[in-house]
């Protein structure tokens, strides 16, 4: 079972974080949707995330952390540390994938102890986007202030 990562709610500024980990492949964070464009971060592992537009059909996206990414000889270690990053950040699997808003997804582990973070503004019950810092709320143990 795929779980929120204990100190999982992250404010920087006015970007929210959550951590997932998961245990095992096929671990899932079951179908859900935002009224609102976010960018999951793999961070650790693999996943697949599958997405259902209500006007089309299904897009199914493999995302790979570096570590992944290099494992795998998607990224080809034998090169110097620059154009390693340059072929990570340049290709379209790996790092990350933005879910947009309204689309109904659900993320899969592919690997042990995938670890990954949903990132997004910080909105108000309106969706409006909140410009201020998370003052008194919840931050991340390594936060100041």
């Amino acid at each position: 079972m795929a779980v929120f990562a204990p100190g999982d709610i992250a404010y920087l500024g006015n970007i929210f974080g959550r951590g997932m980990v998961f245990g095992e492949p096929g671990d899932v964070i079951n179908e859900h949707e935002h009224t609102f464009d976010h960018t999951t971060f793999v961070l650790h592992g693999s996943i697949r995330a599958i997405c259902q537009p209500k006007d089309q059909g299904e897009v199914d996206a493999v995302v790979y952390s570096y570590e992944s990414a290099m494992r795998q000889g998607i990224v080809d270690t034998d090169v110097d540390h620059d154009q390693a990053a340059k072929d990570f950040f340049g290709h379209p699997d790996v790092g990350f994938v933005t879910i947009l808003r309204n689309c109904p997804h659900k993320l899969i582990a592919l690997e042990k102890n995938t670890v990954a973070m949903c990132v997004y503004a910080r909105r108000d019950p309106d969706g409006v986007v909140i410009n201020d810092f998370a003052r008194g709320m919840i931050q991340h143990p390594g936060s100041f202030g």
